[in-house]
This record gives C-alpha cells, sequence and structure tokens, in this order.
C-alpha cells in the first residue's frame, strides 16, 4: 500500500519509547498471526497516552480494509497530534480518503498537510491521484512533478504522472516520465503497460512490444490489456 511510503516520516516524530508497546503485537501481526497481532495491539492501545499503539492499530485496521474504523482512530490522532506531526496524519488520511473512493475529499485534506509542509511526498502524490479521479489532470501533473521531486524514488508518482500526460494526449511526455519511472521501479508491470501505450501512440513499434511484452511477464493478468499486434 502507498502509505506505507509515508509511514517512516510518520512514525519518527511519534514514536518516543526505545522499545513500542506495539512490537509484540507487529511481531504476530507480521507472522500471520493477524488477529492475535491486532488484539496485542489493540490492548496496548487502551492508554489514551499510548500514541505509537493507536497510530499502529489504526494501519492495521487500514491493511485489513476497515476503512470507517481506520479513519477514526486517525481522527482521534490528529485532534491530539502537535503542529509537527499534524501534516503526516492528514497526510495518511487523504490517502484513506482516497482508497474509499472519495477524492474530493481527499484533495480537500491533502491540501491541508501540504499548507503546513508543502514538500510532503505522500501529501503531493495523493492530490494528484485525487485530481486525476476527478478528471483534472492538468492540476494533477503539477502535483505529482512535487512528489518526484521531494522523493525522486516514489515510483507511483512517475506512473500517475505518465497516465495524467496520456490523458491529455501529451505522448512525449509520458514517455519521458514513465521511462524514468522504469528505471525507479523496473518490477512494476502497470509502468510498463502504460509506457508501451506511450510508444505505440509515438509510433516505436519494437518498444511499445517490448514494453508490453515486459509488463505481461511481470504481471500475466494484464496480458489481455496488451494490443495482439503488439505481441511479439
Amino acid at each position: 500500500m502507498v502509505w506505507l511510503a509515508g509511514l517512516a516520516t510518520l512514525l519518527a516524530p511519534l514514536v518516543a519509547a526505545a522499545q513500542p508497546s506495539f512490537l509484540p503485537g507487529l511481531d504476530s501481526y507480521a507472522r500471520g498471526w493477524t488477529q492475535a497481532g491486532e488484539q496485542m495491539v489493540e490492548a496496548a492501545a487502551q492508554d489514551p497516552s499510548d500514541t505509537e499503539a493507536r497510530l499502529m492499530l489504526g494501519l492495521m485496521r487500514w491493511a485489513g480494509g476497515r476503512f470507517e474504523q481506520a479513519g477514526a482512530v486517525l481522527e482521534e490522532l490528529l485532534a491530539q497530534a502537535p503542529a509537527a506531526t499534524r501534516p503526516h496524519l492528514e497526510a495518511l488520511l487523504s490517502r484513506l480518503l482516497l482508497e474509499r473512493s472519495l477524492p474530493l475529499e481527499a484533495e480537500q485534506m491533502a491540501r491541508r498537510a501540504l499548507s503546513a509542509a508543502p514538500n510532503l511526498a505522500l501529501a503531493q502524490l495523493t492530490l494528484g491521484e485525487a485530481l486525476l479521479a476527478q478528471g483534472r489532470p492538468r492540476e494533477a501533473i503539477e502535483a505529482l512533478k512535487a512528489a518526484r521531486t521531494a522523493s525522486p524514488d516514489l515510483a507511483a508518482a512517475y506512473l500517475r504522472e505518465g497516465q495524467a500526460h496520456a490523458r491529455l494526449e501529451q505522448w512525449q511526455d509520458a514517455r519521458q516520465v514513465l521511462e524514468e519511472g522504469v528505471r525507479v521501479d523496473p518490477w512494476s508491470a502497470e509502468m510498463h503497460l502504460e509506457l508501451g501505450r506511450a510508444y505505440e501512440r509515438l509510433d516505436e513499434k519494437a518498444k511499445a512490444s517490448h514494453a508490453y511484452s515486459r509488463a505481461a511477464l511481470l504481471d500475466p493478468t494484464l496480458a489481455r490489456s496488451v494490443p495482439p499486434s503488439s505481441t511479439p
């Protein structure tokens, strides 16, 4: 999940203990004992001052698809958060709103985060995706470029910016950003698929065929998205 990209920067100002209370539960969760792990974290989160455990509980609920419960935890944390932490929580909440198919609300929350932390890559990425979901690709490109600048290794920003350029039929621009994207994440099947489409529009058939083949190899379910004439 993309929100993991912002987890390290979010936890840094929150985690004060050398041995956070949620670690045993997180270890169980990671080993596949998800229910037991979440119960252990939930027990630790009963302490209202244990910010780390409450945050981890929210993220576990998010990972389990219980978006409303996750949002409630994050909103409680946001209401009590110091100024330095608020933008990171707002970025996570904006991401959650986007996953709940609420792009307008996600845009508003991302802008709140960016008003205090303009270089927060996760908020820029989410803003760009929210704008793209609303059919506003020109505005999305600006936010996605900012996300790439703030975090050059954030592969999703390259993919979404490439898609935004494609919607505007700016195929050279799409090609350029997607070529950069496959260098950042050569294992992204969707990135190769979008690059193949850009090559095809630019009448670079050999490159399109190679990109499509790479996409299908990385994710066989994408094979149906590859034009038959482009298959070697």
